[in-house]
């Protein structure tokens, strides 16, 4: 973690100490440094973990992805970054985003920062039973038709919300879509669920 001291963090080796958990089923990483996937190896082998946050995880690699894509007791998933450079992330390209298309009971799933471009999306059209998207974009896109791409890639969406560090807050319908907007910024705390 930036702000903290290193030598006193928390790191992949620690939280290989907990293998022998069998019945975890929150894990809320946040400020994590150099997470690969080698410490969420004892996450995706037990099938217990429903929800995952990973907040300002910095240096989050996209080799972590097949890892998640084991946890497919996942109901929502969360990869909370911002667009300063306090978090120092890999953009997940499309390849490595199809390793969560095995997560066919999500339902909630948060993209901040993440995505080279919202067409991404594409590569996630095997989360069939999701219902939540948050996304933050490092570009402005054409809403209505982000609306109209996201409902073709996930029939079951119900409620799209759209981050950024300067939107004004507002919600619409788009059919049988709820889009709420909302500001962002480091540090924030969001609902997402």
């Amino acid at each position: 973690n930036f702000y903290s001291s290193p030598s006193d963090d928390a790191n992949e080796k620690d939280l290989m100490a907990l293998i022998g958990l069998t019945n975890v089923e929150r894990v809320h990483l946040e400020g994590f440094d150099c997470l690969t996937g080698v410490g969420l190896g004892p996450f995706s082998a037990t099938g217990s973990i429903r929800h995952l946050v990973m907040k300002h995880c910095q240096e989050l690699s996209e080799e972590c992805l097949p890892h998640v894509g084991r946890m497919t007791g996942l109901n929502s998933l969360h990869f909370v970054m911002s667009s300063c450079e306090c978090d120092d992330i890999d953009i997940f390209d499309r390849e490595s985003l199809q390793y969560l298309n095995t997560l066919s009971s999500l339902k909630n799933l948060s993209l901040f920062y993440v995505l080279d471009d919202p067409t991404d999306l594409r590569a996630l059209a095997g989360l069939t039973a999701l219902e939540t998207l948050n996304i933050a974009l490092e570009d402005t896109i054409e809403v209505e038709d982000f609306c109209v791409e996201v409902l073709q890639i996930f029939p079951s969406l119900r409620k799209l919300r759209m981050f950024s560090e300067d939107s004004m807050d507002c919600n619409f319908q788009c059919g049988c879509l709820d889009v709420e907007f909302a500001t962002f910024n480091f540090g924030d705390q969001v609902c997402l669920d």
